[in-house]
């Protein structure tokens, strides 16, 4: 059985809004919602700060907040389609000051019949916080009545705006419709809710009279257009009733309300002309109003925004949240002057749109704008927007690879993300963020870092030691800020500077008693190793410098009278280490010494020659004592490490464990008053001071294109980089076309530098792209097989025409692999080295399109865009079929497991959001695909990929192995792995009995959410999902472990036959098991 776990969750933000908690100082929260999690963050003045999340069986579309006068308050969270629910979550603030979190109400909004609505799937909540009225299926309303923010009823009511935009409460009870009629036309209206009589009223709202919107201004395509209230100021113009804005077009277009003298005129026309479909007089009203505040909108000022936004949320002085899907979110601050860029422009504006500079709005500037109709838009330089905080996403990906680039194991994923304007590669690997506070630049070639103290047991560092392997710099922190101010000058009475240096630390002064017990006293004394011997140094607090103690103790001292008065002059030290009151060096013979410090004198203790030269040495103590009695040895023509006890010992190995850190050299613990608990790490050019922000096992590294949005990526190994195939858009106007650039680029794999670029010419775009390696002539070469698609009727190393468009690619050997349409087109590259052939050999015929073609061996995995899967095998002519699904599951992707089992997904419009797994059968007469496995997901694949980030070996006690990798839009990574079939039914039991816990305990149920789905919610087929586990439900047992009464009511099941026959230690062995291959 396979089980589904996550790696990195969804990052795309859907929706936010900002909520005010009722109490006494008026507490204030950001509430994001993500695809199936939503997170409340408490506003501050130094930023946001995450208090609490809850996460969502479903997928998340809005989040509202219901203005109330007591605690607790109320969010409302309305999840998507297949089964679309409304959940009321209660807010509040304990006494201690934690957050919080409830569900107190699920109402269902599922509709087996209906058909969900095509435009709007939205929640708006009326200004009293009485009602809220939810838009999800076509032709009806559901409205909800709420008593102080909790749920009091709720009662459907019929519209005949069928394909409805938008909805907004422009008053107690008045709700304005922005919708399309069956002629293509936009057209804005309002209606009464009458909520005794549980209906909407059947004539429109004399405050908001009929209008139609003008076509040419106004697209569905991208984005439908949206209504935005507008309420009266107090303070401000009388004649102003509050309006609706109508965004999202080529204009914001402002509807004044109507006055209540206005309002009963209207409402008398509209009686009179009740037959008709709308007053003539009252439009006529409607576009003058329209007409005026048009003028006043003529000269408004826009902003560039860095993240194409999905939601933009007011927090305080002028702190905008952006929540984004393209790229990352961020917090930004409007500043009312330019902070930077500024020499550029604040928009890219068109030249066919007129525009203005600020400094031209005198009396002649207002008058040009009277004069030219459509209004003009004041378009200055520099950017208003500063960033204050940035939070990461990965969403959307698109594309993705696995690829282990330096070979440690330590693999890494690299995805295509991003579009618009922030189109990105994310570098996605295991490790932590580190946040940059300041870099020492033109210190190169780093081998070793330090930091030094006055005093051994001070808790700041003043000093900084930095060996290349040349020389040795010092570096010393101001007292006050603990700044890096200045390079200690070269002193023959201080550091040992004209050579590198193997290790410096400070070190206790040990003396002894008469009792011959030896004591440590906190000292000035610092130690400095370099090849050619040892150097003992004193802080002086008058001078503020180090300053030696006596000259450099060469090797030469250390006589060996145990073997027949050895010397060691003429040796080098290769290799050293210092902890608090011992030290230990490694000579260039294969000796080991041991020494300490009595007085002002090293001391020789012990000493050992090894087979083998030494490469590295460490004496850090194991607990917390100043001393050691192991000291670890490692060599250089041996991947072991011996571990010498100092006393009556026997040498022992370990195994080594490595470290990855990319581009750093070296690194040191550093802690002063500027930068506390940091890190100084050395890269190839400077030095960086920085700390870790976020211990998480996902780090992620990002790689601006720009306006590039990629769209394909390979991993080219003999290359060593990477080739992408991006689209770049230019921006256009709502309502026109947008035109595209497509190319391949070429990226170095460790720095990301741009090696090469293709770019395709005008009309043209690359949809697929193939690395393989064939052998023409008896030389292997490589190439990077590029599918372009031509609409309008640097060459490549060779080209094949074929009829239709490239969804996929791949290879064998020397026949590439095309999904043309609805065909497999087979190529053979032919040729030799400097004159290469595509020749088409073969063609297979499919009824529909081919999205996902995936090969194995010899034999090819084929999915299409609206039925299902097959499986052929190629041959040397061509394709044979071996076995073909013949239901409809609408794929996304598909991946093969192995020779005889596929895994696959799907997800449209049909509201799918599955998982599905094949093996193949023999039966007597042929061969069978058979579904072993169907999931609901809740979220679309866009890839997958077989392996895993991290390689280890598979434990025959806990059998858990991670197969694939999985990715969707919303930035999910996730992980299948697979389990034996012993332990399957122990984890399935599990699965069953925490989901009954949950059902009885919340009230809601995990076997009916990951029920396989479609548009019409669940089958009666299928009453549970089969052949996967969800692995992030299973690991909910852990939290049970130090709850004796929850556990031992999950243990045994609701009758004996649900008793679980593996005890609890072996299921949190297994479950840790998991965590760790995720």
């Amino acid at each position: 059985m396979k089980v589904v776990a996550t790696y990195h969750p969804p990052s795309s933000v859907v929706d936010s809004v900002k909520c005010t908690l009722a109490d006494n100082d008026g507490s204030e929260f950001l509430i994001v919602a993500k695809l199936n999690r939503v997170d409340f963050y408490s506003i501050r003045p130094d930023g946001l700060h995450h208090e609490n999340g809850l996460e969502i069986w479903g997928r998340v579309r809005a989040v509202r907040s219901v203005p109330a006068k007591h605690q607790p308050t109320t969010v409302l969270v309305l999840t998507d389609h297949p089964e679309p629910e409304l959940l009321f979550v209660s807010l509040s603030v304990s006494r201690t000051g934690t957050t919080e979190l409830a569900v107190r109400k699920r109402l269902s909004l599922f509709e087996r019949n209906s058909r969900p609505a095509e435009y709007l799937h939205d929640v708006v909540i009326s200004p009293s916080g009485q009602c809220a009225v939810v838009s999800v299926y076509t032709s009806r309303l559901r409205v909800v009545v709420m008593d102080e923010g909790q749920y009091d009823r709720d009662f459907d009511a019929s519209i005949i705006e069928l394909n409805l935009l938008s909805l907004a409460f422009i008053g107690v009870n008045t709700l304005a419709f922005l919708h399309m009629d069956f002629q293509q036309r936009f057209q804005l209206l309002a209606r009464e809710l009458i909520i005794n009589d549980l209906q909407l009223s059947r004539t429109v709202s004399p405050v908001l009279p009929p209008a139609a919107l003008p076509e040419k201004w106004f697209t569905v395509e991208d984005q439908p257009p949206r209504l935005v209230y507008v309420s009266a100021d107090d303070g401000g113009d009388h004649d102003f009733n509050g309006g609706v804005l109508v965004v999202g077009g080529r204009k914001i277009l402002l509807y004044d309300l109507a006055s209540t003298e206005v309002a009963e005129q209207n409402l008398s026309k509209i009686r009179r002309t009740e037959k008709m479909k709308r007053s003539t007089d009252a439009e006529e009203a409607s576009r003058a109003k329209q007409k005026e505040k048009e003028r006043e909108w003529k000269k408004r000022k826009a902003r560039a925004i860095g993240s194409p936004p999905t939601t933009l949320t007011y927090l305080a002085n002028q702190v905008v949240y952006l929540g984004s899907h393209f790229g990352d979110s961020q917090l930004l601050r409007i500043s009312p002057t330019p902070v930077s860029k500024l020499d550029v422009p604040t928009l890219p504006v068109p030249p066919s749109i007129p525009t203005i500079k600020p400094t031209e709005l005198g009396k002649s500037g207002k008058r040009r704008a009277d004069d030219v109709p459509e209004g003009l838009v004041v378009n200055g330089s520099g950017c208003y927007l500063l960033q204050l905080e940035s939070f990461n996403n990965l969403a959307p990906i698109v594309d993705a690879v696995l690829v282990d680039v330096d070979n440690t194991g330590q693999k890494e994923i690299v995805t295509c993300s991003g579009g618009r304007n922030t189109g990105s590669l994310k570098v996605v690997r295991r490790g932590a963020d580190f946040r940059e506070a300041a870099i020492l630049q033109g210190v190169a070639n780093v081998s070793k870092v330090w930091s030094l103290k006055e005093k051994y047991n001070d808790q700041e560092h003043t000093h900084l030691a930095v060996s290349t392997l040349e020389r040795t710099h010092v570096f010393h922190f101001n007292e006050e800020h603990g700044t890096m101010v200045s390079s200690v000058p070269a002193s023959p009475a201080g550091f040992e500077t004209l050579t590198c240096t193997l290790t410096i630390s400070n070190i206790l002064r040990r003396t002894r008693s008469g009792s011959a017990q030896s004591s440590y006293e906190d000292s000035s004394l610092v130690i400095q190793v370099v090849p050619r011997g040892l150097l003992l140094l004193e802080f002086d607090p008058g001078t503020g410098q180090f300053s030696r103690k006596g000259g450099l103790w060469t090797l030469d001292k250390f006589a060996d009278n145990e073997i027949q008065g050895r010397s060691f002059s003429g040796q080098e030290i290769v290799a050293a280490d210092i902890n608090a009151s011992q030290i230990v060096i490694a000579l260039s013979y294969r000796w080991l010494l041991q020494l300490k410090l009595e007085g002002e004198r090293f001391v020789k203790q012990r000493g050992r020659q090894f087979d083998h030269e030494i490469s590295a040495v460490s004496c850090a103590p194991l607990d917390s004592r100043n001393f050691t009695n192991y000291i670890a040895v490692s060599f250089w023509k041996s991947d072991h490490v011996k571990i010498i006890k100092l006393v009556n010992s026997r040498p022992g190995n370990a195994g080594t464990d490595s470290l990855l850190n990319e581009d750093v050299s070296a690194a040191a613990y550093l802690n002063t008053k500027a930068c506390p608990a940091s890190l100084v790490l050395a890269g190839t050019q400077s030095l960086v001071i920085g700390a870790v922000t976020r211990f998480e096992k996902v780090h992620v590294r990002s790689v601006s294109l720009g306006h590039d949005s990629p769209r394909c990526i390979v991993h080219c190994p003999s290359w060593k980089a990477f080739a992408i195939a991006s689209s770049q858009a230019k921006p256009a106007q709502v309502c026109e076309a947008e035109t595209f650039t497509s190319s391949v680029q070429l990226f170095n794999e460790t720095s990301f530098e741009r090696l090469a670029q293709f770019t395709v010419h005008g009309g043209e775009e690359v949809t697929a792209l193939h690395y393989l390696t064939v052998t023409l002539a008896g030389v292997p070469m490589s190439f990077v097989s590029a599918g372009i698609t031509t609409y309008d009727a640097q060459e490549p190393a060779a080209t094949a025409e074929v009829k239709g468009c490239i969804y996929a690619l791949t290879s064998k050997d020397n026949t590439v692999v095309a999904a043309v349409n609805s065909m497999l087109v087979l190529l053979r590259i032919e040729g030799t080295e400097k004159k290469i052939s595509l020749s088409q050999i073969a063609v297979w015929n499919h009824n529909y399109l081919i999205s996902t073609l995936v090969s194995r061996g010899s034999q090819l995995l084929v999915g299409d865009a609206l039925t299902s899967v097959s499986l052929l095998n190629m041959t040397e002519s061509g394709t044979e079929l071996i076995a073909k699904d013949y239901g409809s599951l609408w794929p996304t992707c598909a991946q093969m497991l192995d020779e005889k089992s596929l895994i696959g997904a799907n997800g449209d419009d049909q509201s799918d959001y599955n998982i599905f797994a094949f093996r193949l059968q023999q039966t007597e007469l042929q061969k069978l695909l058979e579904r072993d496995g169907h999931y609901f997901l809740g979220d679309i694949v866009n890839k997958f990929i077989p392996g895993a980030l991290s390689s280890y070996e598979v434990s025959a006690d806990v059998p858990i192995e991670a197969k694939q990798l999985f990715f969707t839009p919303t930035g999910q990574i996730g992980i299948i792995a697979d389990m034996s079939e012993e332990l399957s039914l122990h984890m399935t039991a599990l699965q069953r009995n925490l989901s009954t816990y949950y059902e009885q305990t919340e009230g809601i149920s995990h076997s009916r959410f990951r029920t396989p789905k479609n548009n019409r919610g669940r089958s009666d087929s299928e009453a549970s999902s089969f052949g996967f586990l969800d692995g992030d439900f299973l690991e909910r047992f852990l939290l049970f472990l130090e709850n004796p009464q929850a556990l031992r009511q999950i243990m045994d099941g609701q009758s004996e036959p649900e008793r679980l026959t593996i005890s609890a230690q072996r299921i949190q062995k297994v479950l840790e098991r998991l965590q760790n291959t995720h």
